[in-house]
């Protein structure tokens, strides 16, 4: 579960939100009048990994000056969505998804997925793209 909320601070006094959401929350109502806040709930994942793995971790944690909790969330975050779009890319080739559904899925503009599309070798012809772009203005 990884979504945000975007409550006003009226709401949140009221108390007519979730009490797990207030909770969260009310340390920001002092700082935060009138403005709208954003709350992102995350859900805990627990994993065991190897004592060298550990070790770059707290490395890395002190190199980028970040808490161990934000530098493996960072990381998580980057290698996930490498590898969604390492999928797309190999349905895009394989001709089972178009580029426009990659670029939809991924969450990027159709100029982007084309240039990832023209960096990784996949085949994009210009009818392709003129494919792509018509769908794409008729959305």
């Amino acid at each position: 579960m990884f979504f945000g909320i975007k409550p006003c601070c009226e709401q949140l006094i009221s108390g007519s939100w979730p009490k797990s959401l207030y909770t969260l929350v009310t340390f920001s109502i002092v700082t935060l009048h009138k403005i709208c806040i954003r709350v992102i709930i995350l859900d805990v994942v627990t994993v065991r990994v190897h004592s060298e793995v550990s070790k770059a971790i707290d490395f890395l944690t002190k190199e980028r000056n970040k808490t161990k909790a934000d530098l493996i969330r960072e990381l998580m975050s980057k290698a996930v969505r490498e590898e969604q779009l390492k999928i797309y890319l190999e349905k895009y080739r394989d001709k089972e998804i178009t580029l426009r559904t990659l670029a939809k899925n991924m969450g990027l503009p159709l100029w982007k997925a084309y240039e990832l599309a023209s960096t990784a070798e996949l085949p994009y012809s210009k009818a392709d793209l003129q494919r792509d772009l018509k769908l794409a203005a008729e959305a």
